[in-house]
């Protein structure tokens, strides 16, 4: 039997949104603000960030909410039940070059849109008497709505779920370092996904940042099945969910590669519910004999992970994604929690996911880029029915006590009335 790989507990532990709790009233009365959210995508079931941003505005009164947003951000939303309605959402273009050499074009081609979403954010504030802008940034649509706050008055809002300062590439834009630190000292109120994100923020610009973690209801994951209380043999089905780019990619060809080298029972086995299709996993080095790609409706999901065996949280390990992974904190998180299947972080020590977990204590960490010891983690986790029983207990308590949208929401809601 392998060593057990247990959390131990962290100096400073994240904990339920206290800071928004402490510098805020619930003046739940108050009139929820004629809202304009600027974002080049559209709050929907799409997308990870789609869905945190569903779940903080469905229930807003939808005759005061209005999106400025992409005709490409809602083309890819249309099936995933977006908001707001298409009576309060005016679209403008937005470009994507496909073609390799070209692709560095992209982040100029779209920041000269600015003049032009500004004009047409200044006309919605104006016709509608819009009284907040609400962005998340960071990329054209983000330093307009701080060019219409200027212009306008109205009150400006943000959301980090990520960072651009650690993003590879291009993302950003060349607007971002000169813009950034006047967009947040001219932000009303800040929230940020992590509370390292939080305390990026404020090191970095002198500002206050509020923590908002992921949401969900306390109703929205069907009730976890019945779990074997003696060790598994046979297969261990692991699953992971969402989008595969660099923040998790060379995590999850470590699990690759522990599937590869498994060679005794039990039979491991992974599913990436992923939109990336089989040639672009190909191309990542994510195929073989143990796994498969599969892709259900969104409304599926909570089932799929709550028949998993094992839930595969992965962040890279590569120094280039290390701020990214520092400061974030997967939009997933809060399903995984729901579902009171086993959940595996593999991810550095510093990563926001990690310390939370080691707090918490609703996962198996594996925080070292090594395929033994994830191989030796998922046969503890497919051995211990008490470990397993434990972190799922673990997991739903971490849920009610923190992602709760019934508790989080109205202190977000009065933040935006405040």
């Amino acid at each position: 039997m392998a060593q057990r790989m247990t959390p131990s507990p962290v100096a400073q532990p994240m904990t339920q949104p206290q800071p928004m709790a402490q510098t805020q009233t619930q003046s739940t009365a108050a009139a929820p603000v004629r809202l304009l959210l600027l974002w080049d995508c559209v709050p929907s079931h799409g997308t990870g960030a789609g869905v945190v941003l569903r779940r903080l505005l469905e229930t807003y009164p939808q005759e005061r909410l209005w999106l400025l947003t992409s005709s490409r951000g809602v083309r890819g939303a249309r099936s995933q039940d977006p908001l707001p309605d298409a009576a309060h959402t005016a679209t403008l273009p937005r470009f994507a070059i496909p073609w390799r050499g070209l692709r560095r074009l992209t982040p100029l081609l779209n920041t000269l849109l600015i003049p032009l979403i500004v004009w047409r954010g200044v006309r919605l504030v104006r016709r509608h008497s819009i009284q907040g802008l609400f962005s998340i940034p960071w990329n054209e649509y983000c330093a307009a709505a701080y060019f219409i706050h200027r212009l306008t008055g109205c009150p400006l809002f943000a959301y980090f779920m990520d960072d651009p300062l650690g993003s590879p590439g291009t993302r950003s834009g060349f607007l971002y370092r000169p813009l950034m630190p006047r967009f947040l000292r001219a932000a009303r109120r800040i929230w940020g996904i992590s509370p390292a994100m939080c305390a990026h923020l404020e090191n970095t610009y002198g500002v206050k940042c509020e923590l908002l973690l992921p949401t969900l209801d306390s109703d929205a994951s069907p009730a976890p099945p019945a779990r074997p209380i003696e060790p598994r043999v046979g297969e261990l089905h692991i699953v992971y969910t969402g989008a595969i780019y660099g923040a998790q990619l060379d995590a999850l060809r470590n699990l690759k590669r522990a599937l590869d080298g498994n060679s005794s029972s039990p039979n491991l086995s992974l599913t990436l519910y992923t939109s990336v299709d089989e040639a672009g996993l190909r191309e990542m080095g994510l195929a073989g004999a143990n796994i498969r790609r599969a892709h259900v409706p969104s409304a599926e999901i909570p089932s799929v992970l709550s028949a998993a065996d094992v839930l595969f949280l992965p962040l890279s390990f590569a120094p280039d994604q290390q701020h990214v992974v520092e400061t974030s904190l997967p939009t997933k998180l809060a399903e995984y929690l729901a579902s009171g299947t086993p959940i595996l972080v593999h991810a550095p020590p510093y990563a926001s996911v990690t310390k939370y977990c080691r707090e918490r204590r609703f996962g198996l960490i594996v925080d070292a880029p090594d395929p033994v010891r994830l191989e030796q983690a998922l046969r503890q986790l497919a051995g211990d029915p008490k470990l397993r029983e434990d972190l799922s207990r673990n997991a739903r308590a971490t849920l009610a006590a923190n992602h709760s949208r019934e508790s989080v929401l109205p202190r977000f809601l009065s933040g935006l009335a405040s």
